[in-house]
């Protein structure tokens, strides 16, 4: 259900990326309503006891979140991000590391691109 609905926010921001971006806005700010609470509850730590179910959302969520704007989770990727860069590997799950680098990039500049692409090569 959550895959879903992200999958249709995505597509109205697609087709809404060069419109009114009062709208685009407002739906960024859905995005953070839907996904921001659920991003916060769950955290940044997996545990053992973690169903899958867990385990997805909490990618989803801080995913969606961050990507949308979520200042808490914005702020919680740049530190996670940071720890990592300076060699800190267990700073970011590994589920967590494809969504953290999303976020750093989407709200970073031009060095927090330059780091994820010197990780990627």
């Amino acid at each position: 259900m959550w895959d879903d609905i992200s999958s249709s926010l995505g597509n109205l921001r697609s087709v809404w990326y060069n419109e009114d971006p009062k709208v685009v806005q407002q739906l960024k700010n859905l995005a953070i309503k839907l996904y921001g609470p659920i991003a916060h509850q769950l955290g940044w730590i997996y545990h053992e006891s973690d169903s899958y179910s867990v385990t997805q959302l909490r990618s989803l969520a801080i995913s969606v979140a961050g990507r949308a704007g979520d200042a808490q989770v914005v702020a919680q990727a740049n530190e996670h991000f940071a720890k990592f860069i300076a060699g800190d590997d267990s700073a970011i799950h590994p589920n967590l590391r494809g969504p953290t680098m999303s976020i750093v990039v989407v709200h970073g500049g031009l060095k927090e691109f330059e780091d994820v692409l010197n990780i990627y090569r």
